[in-house]
Order: structure tokens, then C-alpha cells, then sequence
């Protein structure tokens, strides 16, 4: 191997190796920043015809379910509307799967909005208003679970 094809050699696997190393501590950073955030939520636990569900809340006033993205849990959910919902109560389950919550065998979305139903009935509330309504076109749950994702017209 010529000189010039081994300074080559080198400087490529230098950098690579120095690209991982930064990738490896940003991971690091990222994943405690994660946990940290993470461990200030004070998560709850309930036991549903689906296993265990997990949930946080915060705030008082009109209950507001909502339900987090694909990043995150219940922490995610209290995030997202953490300045949005001033006055109301927010509880933000972790959808199946997600940190505390189970992930039952052939769960659908109908069973997820049924025990987002359980949660509601532990928590002894008849109704909650989804984050969504406040957005989206109103949509029912067929069951009488009493979630309900669109304005109110039952009056």
C-alpha cells in the first residue's frame, strides 16, 4: 500500500471514529435529558380490562384528555399542551404500549378508547374533552364511553 493510500486510510477512520464518539455523547446527552424529563412527571397507575394503564396529570378545572404522539408517553401528552389548556385538568394516559402501559395482544383502537374509558371511570368522570376537539370535526366513540372528540351538542 502506497503512503498517500495509508494517510487516506487514516484520516477516514479517524474521522469515523471521532463522527461515532460525538454521536455516542449526543446520544448519551439526549437519552438523560429523556429520563430526567421523564422522572418529574409523577405517573399514576390503573389496572383495566387491558392491563395496566399509566397516566399523569396536572392542572384543575374541566377534565381535557389527551393523548401523546409517537415519541413519547404521558409526558409527551402533558407537554404538548402544557401552555395551550390554561384552567382545565389534564390527564395524559400512555397509549398501549408506551412506558407504564401494556400492550395487549390484538389491541385496537377501539379497545385503547376503551380504556382511556377505564381510566375515566377510575378517575370517576363521566365525560372528557379531547385535546382533539379543539381542533378536529366532531367524531364519537360508538360505545358509551363517554369520550368524546368533538364539541359538545348533547344540550
Amino acid at each position: 500500500m502506497t503512503a498517500l493510500k495509508t494517510r487516506i486510510l487514516l484520516v477516514v477512520a479517524t474521522a469515523t471514529v471521532a463522527a461515532l464518539a460525538a454521536g455516542a455523547r449526543a446520544y448519551r446527552r439526549d437519552l438523560t435529558t429523556a429520563r430526567n424529563r421523564l422522572a418529574a412527571v409523577l405517573r399514576h397507575h390503573v389496572s383495566t380490562p387491558f392491563g395496566m394503564v399509566e397516566y399523569a396529570e396536572s392542572g384543575a378545572g374541566d377534565p381535557v384528555l389527551v393523548s401523546h404522539g409517537i415519541f413519547h408517553g404521558c409526558d409527551g401528552g402533558l407537554l404538548s399542551v402544557r401552555s395551550s389548556l390554561p384552567g382545565r385538568r389534564i390527564i395524559a394516559p400512555s397509549r398501549f404500549g408506551y412506558l407504564g402501559s401494556d400492550l395487549p395482544t390484538g389491541a385496537t383502537p377501539m379497545d385503547q378508547a376503551d380504556a382511556f374509558a377505564a381510566l375515566l371511570d377510575h378517575l370517576e368522570l363521566a365525560r372528557s374533552t379531547s385535546w382533539e376537539s379543539l381542533q378536529a370535526p366532531p367524531l364519537r366513540c360508538s360505545s358509551s364511553c363517554g369520550i368524546r372528540t368533538g364539541p359538545d351538542t348533547s344540550s
